[in-house]
């Protein structure tokens, strides 16, 4: 039986791949969305004429997207979102072997709602004195709540979209309970039964809001199938997993793309490989030869939540009031990323470690006399 500081060792490599996929996401956006978008909605100003941010002619950080596109039909902020959605379905079949339902859902809540909550009403009033937005309470309230999708309000951070697949598959996750691989396929069946649902009724809006992040849940799946076949005895039998996971969310991507208007590269098969090899391969390189976890590592991990949250407001409303005074696009860049991972330090410790600390609080404090778990 394992130990529990082996147990937490095994997971490090998850630390790496974090700060990895955040990186991913912060290099496209401000690489590929500063150096190429002549509009930026509800970060920069709609009257600005002087877009895009970046001039890329006088760098060449846009080669390594250009590679991405040109060899995978992929993009780095892409492959940084599908890597953390691959990661989460890593983790929560091992969450639900430590929690019960009602821990996971305390844990999930205060994991997420807090600093989503936070930010909203932070990134308002910045955008406001920043650019001049004006953002609504309602809209604020909408943001803040993810229930966006729901109430029809237009979302003033625009990566908040997967924090609400992840919701819906922490749902899922909910239902049912321990992962077996036959818990696996019978939500992979369910989940590819939505996207067809949201082909066959594109005028019903329920089916095209399941459809639509039904994909993503899929692509979820991949990562639950990953640790679901390193328990495997026979080898074969996780490869097979595996790779049913890989081409059943491949193929959920094609077909709603080949209905809707989408022009992603997240239905692409070399996101998909890209993400699937990168994360196996560096789980067995640290498997191998890495003993030790990094503390580097450790704290900017602990920063990629309230990164991610914040990088697109900050990080590139940053690059637009500065550009007009640093004539250099790397000194942009990396002033961005600074503003971006000061913000997210001030955010961890404030915020999201008390809120964390709270959920656990929550999950081990005694049930009232007479209430059931």
């Amino acid at each position: 039986m394992k130990t529990n500081v082996q147990a937490t060792n095994r997971l490090h490599f998850i630390d790496h791949l974090r700060v990895l996929s955040v990186g991913l996401v912060m290099y496209g956006h401000f690489v590929l969305v500063g150096g190429g978008a002549k509009t930026i909605p509800n970060v920069i100003r709609e009257d600005a004429h002087d877009l895009p941010i970046l001039d890329h002619t006088n760098w060449g950080a846009q080669k390594f997207e250009i590679l991405l596109i040109e060899s995978f039909s992929s993009q780095s902020a892409i492959l940084g979102v599908a890597m953390f959605f691959v990661i989460t379905g890593y983790l929560m079949p091992i969450m639900m072997e430590r929690y019960s339902r009602k821990q996971f859902m305390i844990n999930r809540f205060f994991r997420i709602y807090p600093l989503a909550i936070v930010t909203a009403l932070l990134i308002a009033p910045f955008a406001y004195f920043a650019q001049g937005f004006q953002f609504t309470a309602w809209q604020i309230f909408a943001t803040a709540s993810l229930l966006y999708p729901f109430l029809g309000v237009p979302v003033f951070n625009s990566v908040l979209w997967t924090l609400v697949v992840e919701m819906l598959f922490y749902i899922t996750v909910f239902l049912i309970g321990r992962f077996t691989i036959l818990k696996l396929l019978g939500v992979q069946v369910a989940i590819s039964f939505l996207i067809y649902c949201s082909i066959e009724y594109p005028e019903v809006w329920i089916a095209q809001f399941l459809g639509w992040n039904a994909r993503f849940v899929l692509m979820i799946c991949i990562g639950c199938a990953i640790y679901l076949a390193e328990k495997q005895r026979r080898p074969l039998v996780g490869f097979l997993l595996i790779l049913w996971s890989l081409l059943l969310s491949y193929v959920g991507f094609k077909e709603y793309a080949d209905h809707f208007d989408d022009t992603s590269t997240y239905q692409s098969f070399g996101t998909h490989t890209l993400v699937v090899l990168g994360f196996l391969s560096y789980k067995g390189y640290f498997s191998m030869f890495v003993s030790s976890k990094s503390p580097l590592i450790s704290t900017l991990s602990e920063l990629v939540y309230p990164l991610y949250l914040v990088h697109m407001s900050f990080g590139l409303t940053t690059m637009y009031l500065l550009k007009d005074y640093l004539d250099s696009n790397y000194m942009l860049f990396i002033t961005a990323v600074a503003v971006s991972v000061l913000a997210s330090a001030a955010l961890h410790i404030v915020i999201e470690r008390p809120g964390i600390q709270w959920g656990r609080y929550f999950m081990i404090r005694p049930l009232p006399a007479g209430a059931v778990s």
